[in-house]
């Protein structure tokens, strides 16, 4: 299966994909513990499923190998927007010197208000 469909059951994943794709010039997903895929990328949805989670110590190193698959694949100094759990978000810490970092469901009040804000581009409004 592609990668976009990976997450698909999901309501939250597939109107935040929308909305990435609406907005931004290039999209990519972040998977634990297979790192950053783009859109088209075939998986497997077994693969991954003996990771540990995101606790302690092979988390942290998940995080470190995700930024350095970002800086292999997108050039220093651009815009990247996480649309993503708290837990990943720790990765814009370690990209922010090489990149403009937003979070822009970061500060919302969980999924409601964020899906809120995915439909309200969805139908042409204005999203902060």
């Amino acid at each position: 299966m592609a990668a976009r469909d990976l997450f698909a059951r999901s309501t939250w994943f597939r109107k935040a994909l929308k909305f990435s794709e609406l907005r931004h010039d290039r999209t990519y997903i972040i998977s634990v513990p297979r790192g950053i895929l783009p859109l088209d990328e075939i998986v497997t949805p077994e693969e991954g499923k003996d990771f540990p989670g995101t606790q302690g110590k092979a988390f942290k190193e998940f995080t470190t190998e995700l930024a350095e698959q970002i800086k292999q694949s997108v050039p220093a100094g651009s815009e990247l927007y996480f649309y993503v759990c708290n837990k990943i978000r720790r990765v814009t810490k370690i990209l922010q010197t090489d990149y403009v970092c937003f979070e822009p469901t970061k500060g919302t009040k969980g999924i409601g208000e964020q899906l809120q804000k995915f439909n309200s581009e969805a139908e042409g409004g204005e999203a902060e």
